[in-house]
């Protein structure tokens, strides 16, 4: 589609297009799927579970997003397992590979932790920082 040779109209047409369609298909990508999850708790309201658990926390919520970015565009064979609402407005992500895990839990008061199980290791957890975050997917990957 050459846009220098179509009239205005049709050239905005033909971008809006060519956008959602782009749009559509990051849905549809594992990143896309995860991420309008993450974001579409958003919607959750008190008591979403029926048995009285908050909200979802913004500042949770997008210190999730960040960390899924950051995963797939740095570690992009790392798998998230899955990612969920707590109780008490927390944001859990999970990672795993051959029979050990990482849970990413982000508190609604900016702390974030993790739990690490599996492998040859004691289950660890402790405070999360990004500055971790290489340490952490080297051990999930390690064969050892």
């Amino acid at each position: 589609m050459d846009l220098k040779k179509m009239p205005v109209r049709e050239t905005r047409e033909a971008v809006s297009d060519t956008v959602q369609k782009t749009a559509a298909s990051m849905v549809e990508t594992a990143e896309g799927k995860l991420l309008d999850f993450l974001a579409n708790l958003r919607n959750l309201e008190t008591d979403w579970d029926g048995e009285g658990a908050l909200k979802p926390d913004e500042g949770a919520i997008d210190d999730s997003i960040s960390l899924s970015r950051n995963l797939f565009s740095s570690y992009p064979d790392t798998k998230i397992e899955q990612a969920c609402a707590g109780a008490v407005g927390e944001i859990v992500i999970e990672l795993r590979n051959d029979g050990k895990s990482v849970e990413f839990i982000f508190y609604p008061n900016k702390k974030w932790k993790y739990v690490s199980v599996g492998g040859k290791k004691q289950p660890e957890q402790g405070i999360f920082e990004m500055s971790n975050l290489p340490k952490l997917i080297t051990w999930l990957n390690d064969k050892a």
